[in-house]
C-alpha cells in the first residue's frame, strides 16, 4: 500500500498519466446533507495543518459514493490529489506483504517526493482501510504533505481511526425514510416519488433493504 501510494504520487508530481478515475458526480440522494457535514470536518479554508478526516459506517451505506463525490468536487483546489481504492489491491491480512515506514528506502525518488510534497497542498483519499498497520504506514506518508492538505480515510471500523488519532470523523448512517423512498423511486420508476398505487410496495422494498442505498 505504501509503495502504491508513493509510486502514484510520483506520477502525479511528474505530470505523467495514471489510471483513469471512475469517479462521476451524479447528485446521489442525500448528498447535499452529507457534503455539508463533511465540509465542516474538512475545514478547507484553514491552511494551518494537514487534517485527517475519517468516513466510517457499515458496508453498503454509501461511504465510497460520498468520498468519490467529495473528491471530484474538491480536487481542483489541490496541487496534488489521488484516490486510492484499496479494495482492488488484494490486501489480505493473512497473506499480506507488510510495509512499514522503515522499509521505505530513502532513495533519490523518495527524497524528491518528500521535498515536492512539502511545498504542495495535497488531497489523498484512501478507500477500504481495514488494517491498523496499513493505516499507521499511510499516516507516516501524510507527514510529507504541505500545510492545508487533507487526507480522508474510509473504513467500517471507527476503532482504527481512534487508534491513530483521527479526530474528525463522519459516521455515515442509513438513509432517512424519505431519502430511501426517493432513491428507490428513481431506479424503479424513473421518477422522484412512487405513484400512489405503488407507494406501499415501494415502502416495503426500502424497509427490506434497511434503508441502505
Amino acid at each position: 500500500m505504501v509503495d502504491l501510494i508513493t509510486n502514484e504520487i510520483s506520477l502525479v508530481i511528474s505530470n505523467k498519466p495514471i489510471s483513469p478515475s471512475t469517479i462521476k458526480a451524479d447528485g446521489p440522494v442525500a448528498m447535499d446533507r452529507h457534503m455539508h457535514a463533511l465540509y465542516e470536518l474538512l475545514d478547507l479554508n484553514s491552511n494551518k495543518e494537514v487534517r485527517l478526516v475519517g468516513i466510517c459506517g457499515p458496508g453498503g451505506v454509501g461511504k465510497t459514493t460520498l468520498a468519490r463525490y467529495a473528491y471530484e468536487e474538491m480536487s481542483v483546489n489541490f496541487h496534488v490529489h489521488m484516490f486510492v481504492d484499496n479494495s482492488e489491491k488484494n490486501y489480505h491480512q493473512d497473506h499480506q506483504e507488510t510495509f512499514t515506514s522503515g522499509e521505505i528506502q530513502e532513495d533519490a525518488q523518495t527524497a524528491v517526493i518528500k521535498s515536492a510534497l512539502g511545498q504542495r497542498r495535497g488531497l489523498l483519499v484512501i478507500d477500504c482501510v481495514d488494517n491498523l498497520q496499513q493505516l499507521k504506514d499511510i499516516v507516516e506518508i501524510v507527514g510529507w504533505f504541505g500545510s492545508g492538505s487533507r487526507v480522508i480515510f474510509i473504513t467500517q471500523e471507527k476503532s482504527l481511526l481512534d487508534e491513530v488519532g483521527v479526530e474528525h470523523v463522519y459516521e455515515l448512517q442509513s438513509l432517512r425514510y424519505d431519502e430511501a423512498l426517493q432513491l428507490f423511486s428513481r431506479y424503479a420508476f424513473k421518477q422522484q416519488h412512487p405513484s400512489t398505487s405503488f407507494e406501499s410496495l415501494a415502502l416495503r422494498a426500502v424497509q427490506i433493504a434497511c434503508f441502505l442505498p
